[in-house]
């Protein structure tokens, strides 16, 4: 038995009214004249006993009066019925639907979402007067949605109709938080949760918790799909990786995909794509084991510059949720370049220059040469890469250099002879390279390099990786030398870093221990000497950072570089080409742009107020949707008492096509208030009964 008012129950203190009263009243003497003995016996045989029996009679009848009134108010309910007394309980439903992307699959049963919506709509059909419910999106794409009780079926309806699959996965947990405060504002005794899910692992997964009281409250599980017997085979990409660091025309841009088996049957010659701009521009196929998750590499060239929006595709199976992962990257135009230095040693990096243009039969840089002392009054920030060769610098050209760099431009230094040696390198200390170290070798003996980093973006495609991914390579003969000691090293010669580089804030900077001429090394007439000068230039002026991959429904945000924060108003352009604005929160560092409102897949395209691309964005699915694993009924059901106190009554109810007859059980109870009612006026009668019976007789 429960009570739908438990609170009135302290009325039941004035049962003991009654009896007070009579313990009191036994304690009045009554004086009574009589003449022998023989009178007061006879007293106490007949008139007592009649007396005591009249007073226990009455202080019963009265006290049952006040304990029926008192459970009347209190409303007594049991799950069983008393003919002439049974009723449907009135209930607080909550009905948590995942509409998550995995129930977009269809099985014999046809849609799983829309089964789930049938379910919903079955137990809404239900309702009758008193009753209310409420309906949670598990995938809910509004965080911060606040949900309220209706009685107006049609409402719910509606409500039902407009929920949508979602780009997200199930929140399991968020979900029975806010069912945990709906409970709380729930006006009748008789409460109801609804779970409809797919019961995919990961909406089981743990994590710090509040327990809901769930008192009075049947939970019942209802999983969607949970009776499919025929395999699901479904094959999904979970994520890629970009290998590419610097991307140029004509050259090839390598991605890592992570392909994954999850059926229980193994798949040969599995086709992936990659598409630039929607054109098919290479392919591979892959063989998987059941349940095996294998990385492939594919890659291709694109023949021009610009924005790329990119995709790894499979071919489509039962599920094509999962088949494709977006992403991009940006090729830029000819990147600008400075020189600032003495005319002669220019030449020797526009010669290189020229050359790589011959061999790629294009210019693939836009280099400007200006004399030292014009660094002083030029705008850097027009430019893409900054070359310091040779000539006197003063400390105040070096703090514009470092402004420039840590807003996000990128630098080229050579070691200089022509500034003074303790300013220039203080300079480079400021910038990252530690206290320059100078040395001198003989003609007989040169330095050469020790070690190279063949593995750093900076070399990419410029060496053949062997077992040794440090090991030598050409050299060339070094006599004189300002070495770094600090910054990660590219090339080490003997005692320092011949070749280091550093980031600072959002910029980038090389340093070269030798200028690029002929007094300290023969480094300009070697063949490494032109790779190096076209690396630093596309190495440097690329900008892969701007490229972004994330996945929808995470904690999502991107630091745009000051350098191209002009304002705080931003233009997104969605991936279906709608344009909206958005502002960002300026730091020092740059503006703080928040992406967990974007739920469509794709790649965005993110330009600043002078109308610059500043960056893409490419969000995709989170891969935890492709597991269609069927989970244990006791699991689900320790994993849901964890999430509950007290032991709550959870069910699980495998057979939905029913669910509106085993409701229609479940709810069917009895209320006991008008039965006590009865019961109150029955023994008011009796009292009335008793009192005038006994007063007649003593008349």
């Amino acid at each position: 038995m429960n009570f739908i008012n438990p609170t009135v129950l302290i009325g039941l203190l004035a049962a003991s009214i009654p009896i007070i009263l009579h313990l009191i009243n036994l304690r009045k003497l009554k004086t009574v004249e009589f003449s022998t003995l023989h009178f007061l016996k006879e007293m106490q045989k007949n008139k007592i006993r009649k007396l005591k029996l009249k007073q226990l009679i009455l202080l019963i009848l009265r006290t049952l009066l006040i304990i029926f009134i008192v459970l009347a108010f209190a409303r007594p309910a049991i799950n069983s019925t008393i003919p002439g007394f049974e009723s449907f309980a009135k209930t607080s439903t909550i009905i948590i639907l995942d509409n998550s992307f995995s129930l977009d699959l269809s099985d014999n049963n046809g849609n799983r979402f829309n089964q789930a919506k049938k379910t919903v709509r079955e137990i809404i059909s239900i309702m009758k007067e008193g009753d209310e419910a409420v309906i949670i999106e598990m995938a809910n794409p509004v965080s911060n949605k606040q949900y309220a009780f209706s009685r107006n079926i049609d409402y719910l309806e509606a409500q039902l109709d407009n929920i949508k699959i979602a780009n997200t996965p199930g929140d399991l947990n968020k979900s029975i938080v806010s069912a945990g405060k709906l409970l709380e504002k729930a006006t009748n005794f008789s409460k109801e949760i609804y779970i409809i899910s797919d019961a995919q692992p990961n909406i089981f997964t743990q994590s710090e918790t509040e327990k809901i009281n769930a008192s009075h409250t049947n939970i019942y599980f209802l999983p969607i799909g949970y009776t499919q017997k025929s395999e699901i085979k479904n094959y999904s990409i979970d994520s890629l990786n970009i290998l590419t660091r610097i991307f140029q025309v004509n050259k090839p841009v390598e991605i890592e995909a992570n392909v994954r088996n999850n059926s229980n049957s193994s798949i040969n010659s599995l086709l992936t794509t990659l598409s630039f701009n929607e054109n098919r521009v290479a392919q591979r196929t892959v063989n998987l084991d059941k349940k095996q998750t294998r990385k492939i590499t594919i890659a291709a060239s694109p023949n021009s510059s610009g924005v790329f929006q990119a995709t790894a595709e499979i071919e489509n199976d039962i599920f094509e949720h999962d088949n494709k992962k977006y992403f991009g990257f940006i090729i830029p135009e000819k990147p600008k370049v400075a020189i600032f230095g003495i005319q002669n040693q220019r030449s020797f990096i526009n010669l290189a220059a020229e050359a790589a243009a011959i061999s790629d039969d294009k210019e693939f840089a836009k280099i400007t040469n200006y004399p030292t002392s014009s660094i002083s009054n030029i705008d850097l920030s027009q430019f893409d890469l900054i070359i310091l060769e040779d000539g006197k610098f003063t400390t105040s050209d070096f703090s514009r250099l470092k402004q420039y760099i840590v807003t996000g431009g990128s630098s080229l230094v050579f070691a200089n002879a022509e500034t003074d040696l303790t300013s220039f390198s203080n300079a480079m200390q400021d910038l990252g390279f530690g206290n320059l170290k100078m040395q001198d070798f003989s003609r007989e003996n040169p330095a050469q390099f020790t070690t190279t980093d063949k593995l750093h973006p900076f070399f990419e495609g410029v060496f053949k990786i062997d077992d040794n991914a440090r090991s030598v390579v050409e050299s060339p003969k070094i006599y004189k030398t300002l070495l770094a000691t600090s910054g990660q090293s590219l090339i080490e010669i003997g005692g320092g870093n011949f070749l280091s580089e550093n980031i600072l804030e959002d910029g980038k900077i090389i340093y070269c221990a030798v200028p690029p001429n002929v007094e300290w090394s023969n480094f300009p007439l070697t063949g490494i000497f032109p790779a190096i000068i076209i690396r630093s230039i596309a190495y440097l002026a690329s900008r892969p950072e701007l490229s972004y991959n994330f996945e929808i429904g995470k904690n999502n945000q991107i630091i745009i570089p000051k350098k191209y924060c002009s304002s705080s108003n931003f233009k997104i352009i969605d991936p279906s080409g709608n344009e909206f604005l958005r502002q960002v929160a300026m730091l020092p560092a740059g503006g703080i742009l928040q992406l967990n409102d974007m739920r469509q897949t794709g790649v965005y395209k993110i330009y600043n107020s002078n109308n610059m691309i500043v960056a893409l964005v490419a969000l995709n699915l989170q891969a935890s949707e492709s597991n269609f694993d069927k989970i244990d009924k006791k699991d689900i059901k320790d994993s849901l008492n964890t999430r509950f106190e007290n032991n709550a009554s959870i069910n699980f109810i495998e057979e939905t096509n029913y669910i509106a007859t085993d409701i229609k059980k479940i709810r069917t109870g009895t209320e006991l208030w008008r039965l006590c009612l009865i019961l109150a006026l029955c023994c008011a009668i009796a009292e009335l009964i008793v009192q005038r019976n006994f007063a007649n007789k003593e008349k």
